[in-house]
């Protein structure tokens, strides 16, 4: 359904590019549930509204439903968006001007069901939620939560094949949120594809698999010895500020796991002694467990994370060579 290659998003200020997803690279197949995790400022929101078609200013490709979506100008964008796609916003973007109901009417519209139909699903939608009572109310009139269960039902009104939702649950109970998940999970087995950005843990668990974010990166997940951390490089080919790594392997007890393609070179250290290698490098990958990891063809695992000014220095190397 979704596939994209070499994607990037960066936003100048002066003369000043800053990268908020860098080479992303993800395929997502028709009626998986597939949650984007990581900590704040990874470009997880950003990523979710480039899928959602939301977001135009990235470079790359972007395939959706065997449209090629980098091809398409802005106006095929949105009416593959309006056709396809339902989206949980984590501020809800309703409309203030108009009604609960007249909120959940509008994904209809836009799929040319005819009044009287629009009229059957949005009722039956609001006691699905619980909402009944609300449907003459505006947005400044509800609370927090309320809002939230109007842009979950505005999501799924119009049973989209792609669900797009960001912290669906964070301004919900646990009760509600549980009811939310669950409902997202019936979906999910009658045919919606569904991605979910969170923090939670429990949410995450509803998913077939989870997907990592981290400075814009796309990394292994964190394994139960630590987080994905930073190679001391000994292989050949380790030599420069901003080399990448590809096929590279790191060794645990339960045998040889792949490095995540696009590992780079951060930083470079002196050679240990006796080593036969072309050069030493710290090395940013995911994927790595803790400190002591024995890494195929590039050493073993430092006990640091790359520092801000060592990435820094791999920006401004791409700058270089793109100039």
């Amino acid at each position: 359904m979704i596939r994209l290659a070499n994607l990037d998003r960066a936003f100048q200020a002066g003369p000043t590019t800053t990268y908020v997803l860098r080479r992303i690279d993800l395929t997502i197949q028709a009626g998986e549930f597939v949650t984007i995790m990581g900590p704040s400022g990874a470009g997880k929101s950003t990523l979710l509204g480039i899928l959602g078609m939301l977001d135009h200013a990235w470079t790359g490709e972007f395939h959706f439903l065997g449209e090629p979506v980098h091809t398409l100008p802005p106006r095929k964008r949105v009416e593959l968006n309006k056709r396809y796609i339902g989206f949980v916003f984590q501020k809800y973007h309703l409309l203030d001007d108009l009604t609960v109901y007249e909120n959940l009417e509008i994904p209809l519209s836009y799929r040319d069901v005819k009044p009287k139909e629009r009229a059957a699903i949005v009722g039956e939608t609001l006691d699905r939620f619980q909402m009944v009572g609300k449907k003459d109310l505006y947005p400044s009139q509800l609370s927090g939560g309320q809002q939230q269960l109007v842009g979950v039902a505005r999501a799924v009104i119009a049973q989209p094949k792609l669900l797009l939702a960001d912290e669906p649950t964070g301004n919900l109970h646990s009760a509600q949120g549980e009811e939310i998940m669950e409902l997202f999970t019936r979906l999910n087995r009658q045919g919606t594809t569904i991605v979910q950005v969170t923090h939670s843990e429990r949410n995450a668990s509803y998913g077939h698999r989870t997907i990592q974010l981290r400075d814009g990166w796309i990394v292994e997940p964190e394994t139960e010895d630590g987080e994905a951390g930073v190679l001391v490089g000994l292989g050949d080919g380790v030599d420069r500020r901003g080399d990448e790594l590809r096929f590279g392997r790191w060794e645990r007890g339960d045998g040889p796991q792949r490095i995540a393609d696009g590992a780079r070179v951060v930083d470079l250290v002196d050679r240990p002694e006796g080593e036969q290698a072309a050069q030493a490098g710290v090395i940013e990958a995911g994927g790595v467990g803790g400190r002591g990891d024995v890494v195929a063809w590039f050493g073993a695992v430092a006990s640091r994370r790359p520092r801000a000014e060592e990435v820094a220095a791999v920006e401004h190397r791409d700058r270089e060579r793109t100039c």
